[in-house]
């Protein structure tokens, strides 16, 4: 059983500003697909 229905799935993704959605998924892959952050990501322990 699904966390929640279709309907409401389709209803929040159609109220999204997919203008901004994308200009933010932008910013992202800018950051964390750089190979420097990634190795960075990878290096580094859970306690630091």
């Amino acid at each position: 059983m699904p966390l929640f229905q279709n309907n409401i799935i389709n209803k929040y993704l159609q109220a999204q500003n997919q203008a901004l959605v994308a200009q933010q998924w932008a910013v992202y892959q800018k950051h964390f697909h750089n190979p420097h952050v990634q190795d960075n990501i990878r290096g580094s322990k859970e306690e630091r």
